[in-house]
């Protein structure tokens, strides 16, 4: 007689545990769902006015910086806000005296990216190289 109740309490905790499995499925998958919305009673959606896409604020460093690098090789592949920050931050860095080892590292990566579309002309370390020196040496 032992055995069938030590099953029965065996069954119970598995379907206990089952149940309240389910019972948090069902509880996630209500909540995840998309709530509905009466249509009769929402407005009409009123059209803009006029969407402007906002232009881009480009200054002649960036111009500069972006000339010296397609000058040197790299491709034009680096959108010109990425290209401001990164001469922004070259130049606060050489200003601040850090190693250029330090600053070449933080270059690498657009740099390599760069590079990588640039057909073989430049590797990662030449684009990197580019970067700093166009940027020391032309506009900080």
């Amino acid at each position: 007689m032992a055995a069938p109740l030590r099953y029965r309490r065996r069954t119970r905790t598995a379907l206990t545990a089952v149940v309240s499995a389910l019972a948090v499925c069902a509880a996630i998958s209500s909540c995840a769902a998309a709530p509905t919305v009466d249509t009769a009673a929402a407005p009409a959606p009123v059209p803009p006015a006029e969407s402007v896409a906002p232009t881009p604020v480009i200054d002649p460093r960036t111009t500069a910086y972006e000339q010296a690098l397609l000058d040197g090789g790299l491709p034009a592949v680096v959108p010109a806000s990425t290209l401001r920050a990164l001469l922004d931050a070259t130049c606060r860095h050489l200003a601040g005296g850090t190693p250029e080892p330090a600053i070449l590292e933080q270059l690498r990566p657009i740099a390599g990216y760069a590079a990588s579309l640039s057909g073989g002309r430049l590797t990662g370390e030449a684009a990197a190289q580019l970067m700093l020196r166009a940027a020391r040496t032309d506009l900080c």
